[in-house]
């Protein structure tokens, strides 16, 4: 099943210079612009609790995500 998540995270993160991968295991790696950060999320993470994990995630490599600025 294809995450809808995982959709917008792959258009934020190109828009914003990062690169991703996929790994052998459904998962995928996200590389931040400045090369300082890896983060792998699941390619099928379908439980709420990851999906906001992973937003989190980002947030604190320094990805921008519009809507889910701090306090919001």
């Amino acid at each position: 099943m294809k995450s809808p998540m995982l959709d917008d995270l792959k258009k934020l993160a190109t828009a914003q210079k990062w690169t991703f991968e996929r790994t052998n295991n459904n998962h995928w790696k996200f590389f931040s612009a400045d090369g300082k950060h890896i983060i792998v999320v699941s390619g099928t993470s379908s439980d709420w609790r990851a999906q906001r994990k992973a937003y989190a995630d980002f947030k604190r490599a320094g990805l921008v995500i519009p809507g889910k600025e701090r306090g919001k």
